[in-house]
């Protein structure tokens, strides 16, 4: 299901993010999906509660949104009770949107095999922006927070410093026909 189809199905936002949102969390119960607000201290206090990973990419990089889509599919397919451990919002920070993605801790394998393959990596850290008054940290950080980056030499940031607005073109593709390959599988179950 698109983030358009959620929009519509979410109360809070028919009409998309509005201008002062923070934190987006996203939700599927695998009849309907949709988007409710929240604050960043609400997403702080969810995160302490539990065992979770937390994996955070630049909404937008080459590479995270694939990441996320195929740690999803993979090993948390929408439609299943696994895809409760699957947790997903986005954060606008600094004037930047970022994904958080956030699994159980006990599987954080199933998210360095993905980030591996999905030529990217996952640094115990967290992402922190320098402006006009010095570094800001990201409000979610701690041993079990990690920043998805580019490796030396990756394939992603090559082809965006390269050719702009290609491989973002390319995620949006590889993920589409990805879905609709595991739609076209699963659509019976």
């Amino acid at each position: 299901m698109g983030v358009d189809t959620i929009y519509r199905l979410s109360p809070e936002w028919p009409d998309g993010f509005p201008p002062d949102w923070q934190v987006a969390k996203f939700f599927d119960d695998r009849k309907d999906a949709w988007i409710e607000q929240r604050t960043v201290g609400q997403l702080l206090a969810w995160a302490r509660k539990g065992s979770w990973a937390h994996m955070i990419g630049l909404h937008g990089r080459p590479g995270v949104d694939w990441f996320t889509h195929q740690l999803e599919f993979k090993y948390f397919p929408p439609g299943t009770t696994k895809n409760d451990e699957f947790q997903m919002h986005w954060v606008r920070w600094e004037g930047l949107v970022f994904s958080v993605i956030s699994i159980p801790h006990k599987v954080i394998r199933f998210a360095e095999r993905t980030a591996q393959a999905s030529d990217l990596v996952m640094r115990n850290a967290h992402p922190t922006v320098i402006g006009p008054n010095g570094p800001k940290e990201f409000p979610l950080k701690g041993q079990r927070v990690y920043n998805l980056e580019y490796p030396q030499g990756s394939r992603w940031q090559k082809l965006a410093n390269e050719h702009p607005g290609v491989a973002e073109q390319l995620e949006n593709r590889m993920i589409f026909e990805s879905r609709e390959q595991w739609l076209g599988r699963h659509k019976n179950n």
